[in-house]
């Protein structure tokens, strides 16, 4: 089943459940605009729960295509530590110093997708503010939804084009291996920079091919032509889904950081965050869910900033 497909059927999904007429449609849209701090903080939750809900059914143990071990991809939204990437080329004989080159280069390789990412979900997630759909819990449900096949297909392209090439990739050189028996292809360092390329222009085109689907589909089906939706003039207090679930904004938020600070800023105020709430100097059950918190904050910012 295709992207477009699979919208479409989440979209009529979304009408059968909310009983969808044009004037409730609208009704809806305008009392999510009159309770505008509480629809953002039932939306914020609602992807919170749905981002650990698809982290936990999403199946992680990917197995590398040629070298055949399995590596796990459990950072979100779909990427790794290499832990199992370091085990095997340890036991291929490599030295520390070229294994640790060989994972630094894989890191950065995923930096550059992740702020790749994050473009591209700061564009869906502007689309849902322009969809004016609102804060009701059948609108959260639907875009919800769609941030799922969002989400789904990121996995697919990382699976499809970063894992079975350019990790492969990565790995047969470093291993010295001939790039045309694994890969069919002469140069493995080029095969690397040209899939990258691909990949980034593949994840923007799902983006975009996902978001006109969405509006194709509201327009159809609620009959827009007698009132624009999407430029109401009555209601101006709409949920800013930017604002509020932008991933790594929130992971500054968490760190009690802005996006300028610097990367020592960065290192000392996790330090600091760490000697607060670390389960070795604070002992209550709400300390330990923080500190997860903060690490999987601190990780995320240091990821999408290539810091080693």
């Amino acid at each position: 089943m295709g992207i477009l497909e699979i919208v479409i059927i989440s979209l009529v999904i979304f009408f059968l459940l909310s009983g969808f007429s044009g004037t409730t449609f609208i009704r809806r849209r305008n009392s999510g605009a009159n309770n505008s701090r509480g629809g953002a903080t039932n939306a914020a939750n609602a992807f919170e729960n749905n981002k650990r809900i698809w982290q936990h059914n999403t199946y992680k143990a990917i197995k590398i295509p040629y070298y055949q071990f399995t590596e796990f991809y459990n950072e979100f939204p779909f990427f790794s530590d290499y832990e199992e990437t370091r085990k095997y080329l340890t036991n291929q004989g490599l030295s520390r110093e070229k294994i640790n080159t060989t994972i630094d280069a894989l890191n950065s390789y995923e930096s550059v997708l992740l702020r790749k990412w994050e473009q591209e979900q700061q564009k869906l997630l502007k689309s849902f503010d322009a969809s004016m759909l609102g804060t009701s819990p059948q609108a959260i449900a639907f875009l919800l939804s769609v941030y799922n096949v969002w989400l789904n297909e990121f996995k697919e392209i990382i699976i499809d084009e970063f894992i079975n090439k350019v990790v492969v990739a990565r790995i047969g050189a470093d291993l010295n291996h001939d790039p045309r028996t694994i890969l069919s292809v002469t140069s493995f360092e080029n095969y690397i920079t040209a899939t990258m390329n691909e990949l980034n222009n593949k994840i923007g085109s799902i983006t975009d091919q996902i978001i006109t689907q969405m509006f194709q589909e509201l327009e159809n089906q609620h009959n827009y032509g007698q009132e624009n939706a999407y430029s109401n003039q009555n209601n101006h207090q709409q949920t800013n889904y930017v604002h509020e679930l932008d991933e790594v904004e929130n992971s500054y938020k968490t760190l009690q950081l802005n996006r300028n600070c610097t990367d020592d800023d960065l290192k000392k105020q996790y330090r600091k965050l760490a000697m607060k709430y670390h389960p070795d100097k604070n002992k209550s059950e709400s300390a330990k869910s923080k500190m997860s918190e903060i690490n999987a904050a601190y990780d995320l910012i240091k990821k999408i900033r290539d810091i080693k």
